[in-house]
């Protein structure tokens, strides 16, 4: 029986060798995109899954801020009444934010010890592996994700308290700029290493310190998210944000551990732990 050519089980012309395996981090990267794309998916399917109550309030709530807006705009409510109602409204996401992100954490702490198995190229057992990661991992990060998050929606408070305020958008500006890196450095760290939650921040703050430039890539892509909030259309901005984490999140986490496990073996590993050095690829000898 002839097959169509589309449809047409694909053979390997040779045996499988250990030169076949990754030789670089760039290499596990494709590699595991190539091999374990469902396991991706499905990582980004659960990030989606602890997210999706606070999104699923904030778009109720912006759906309410565009009906005042709606009946400011027609006359039927003042607009000094409808400014307020929209503001009390921002106050309610802004006191839901870090509560929904710590519900995200659970999330990202099982996603982290997936994320890690791939880096390694070891088997993953995605139910057994995410409640492990969410038993290994969600206290550090449940607490540095409701700290971190506290402290940006205090920034937007007080700038939406008082726009005039230069202060307050240069606090948040910071946070997203220079804290953020720090952040995922943390989860990073957290994945990697059983460490006393101090010993993990500082960790993390010393990477950050060595690798701020190198980070700067992966900014655009973790600040996309907040960039959506500009988007106007409500219902756009909620499934562009969808999209993205479905399509990009476990992408972005993958990229990103890679990076920072590279970190790691440099300023760490090399040291203290050689045998953790260069886990998961096969460097080809020279």
């Amino acid at each position: 029986m002839k097959w169509p050519f589309h449809f047409r089980p694909k053979k390997a012309t040779r045996d499988f060798q250990i030169t076949d395996l990754p030789s670089n981090r760039f290499q596990v990267f494709f590699d595991v995109l190539k091999n374990e794309h469902r396991v991706l998916f499905a990582t980004s399917c659960l990030l989606l899954l602890f997210l999706l109550p606070y999104l699923g309030w904030n778009f109720f709530l912006e759906l309410q801020m565009a009906q005042i807006s709606l009946s400011a705009s027609n006359g039927s409510l003042s607009l000094e009444e409808a400014n307020e109602n929209i503001a009390y409204l921002t106050r309610l996401s802004l006191v839901a934010f870090p509560l929904g992100m710590s519900l995200f954490s659970l999330g990202l702490a099982g996603a982290s010890r997936v994320t890690k198995r791939l880096c390694f190229l070891e088997p993953v057992f995605f139910w057994d592996d995410m409640k492990k990661g969410i038993k290994e991992n969600a206290l550090p990060l449940l607490l540095s994700t409701f700290l971190f998050s506290l402290l940006l929606a205090l920034f937007a408070f007080l700038r939406n308290w008082q726009p005039d305020q230069f202060f307050w958008s240069l606090g948040l500006a910071i946070g997203l700029i220079f804290l953020l890196p720090v952040y995922w450095f943390f989860v990073a760290v957290v994945s990697f290493y059983r460490l006393s939650y101090g010993s993990a921040m500082l960790l993390a703050f010393r990477i950050d310190f060595r690798s701020y430039l190198l980070f700067l890539p992966f900014l655009p892509f973790f600040l996309a998210p907040f960039a959506f909030t500009f988007i106007p259309d409500v219902v756009l901005k909620y499934l562009v944000l969808v999209l993205y984490l479905l399509l990009f999140s476990s992408l972005l986490l993958l990229a990103f551990f890679l990076f920072s496990y590279s970190r790691f073996d440099r300023y760490i590993n090399a040291i203290h732990y050689p045998e953790m050095v260069d886990k998961g690829i096969h460097r080809k000898k020279e």
